[in-house]
């Protein structure tokens, strides 16, 4: 007998995916993830989803579409630092090794 999946919307899969190639989830995280993607934001192409240095109060995980991460230099070109895909997570960064 196959495992037993949780169904996952189209536009979740590409999420799930890379998370399930970083990290194996078993059935209770992904109906953690699923109950979590119920409360979506959406944000328009090209919008701001956090001015450089604001506090984000809880990570943001990308479920579809890219994002990038950006810095605005002094002489105010726009350097890119990061490109985000469906299942990066933003605003989480891990503690420094010791």
């Amino acid at each position: 007998m196959g495992k037993r999946r949780l169904p996952v919307h189209d536009w979740l899969e590409p999420a799930f995916r890379r998370l399930a190639s970083l990290i194996p989830l078993d059935e209770a995280a992904m109906a953690a993830l699923i109950d979590a993607a119920s409360h979506v934001r959406q944000f328009k192409a090209r919008s701001e989803l956090l001015a450089e240095g604001q506090p984000l109060p809880d990570p943001l995980l990308l479920l579809n579409g890219w994002a990038a991460r950006t810095h605005v230099m002094e002489d105010g070109r726009r350097q890119i630092i990061e490109f985000m895909l469906p299942g990066d997570v933003i605003g989480y960064s891990c503690p420094p090794m010791p």
